[in-house]
């Protein structure tokens, strides 16, 4: 398999990992107070960060925000020494984490309380290298 097909995959699994990830933590946790759970939630995240993703990513922290109900993740791109063309990594995580927003049964909670999911990548310096927000279509 050629370098660019593994990075896609790579991308790709990140963007699945996670949302499924979060969504599996979340899915028993929306029954009275959504904003509550939430908390609950980010709070176990942050608990195991920081979390290694892959060789070059790793899930820092977490930030639940209530107006609008959003989750924010934060996360570290190690660049330095890897090859990654940015536009490419942003344009295959962010329609990857979409896909799964809108199609996976374990992100029906997100879905069904409208909740946006943002996403913050910088580098080992702590520079942001790009963003993005999703919410169900």
């Amino acid at each position: 398999m050629d370098q660019q097909k593994k990075k896609n995959r790579t991308a790709a699994f990140v963007a699945v990992f996670m949302g499924s990830f979060v969504a599996i933590l979340v899915a028993n946790m929306f029954r009275d107070n959504p904003e509550e759970k939430l908390t609950d939630m980010v709070t176990e995240i942050n608990k195991e960060c920081p979390v290694k993703v892959d060789r070059v990513t790793t899930l820092d922290s977490t930030v639940f925000e209530k107006d609008p109900l959003s989750i924010e993740y934060y996360y570290t791109l190690d660049v330095a020494n890897n090859k990654v063309n940015l536009k490419e990594a942003k344009n295959r995580l962010e329609v990857n984490a979409q896909k799964g927003l809108d199609t996976d049964n374990s992100m029906e909670v997100f879905r069904k309380h409208n909740v946006e999911l943002n996403y913050n990548y910088s580098d080992g310096e702590g520079n942001k290298l790009f963003d993005f927000s999703i919410k169900h279509k």
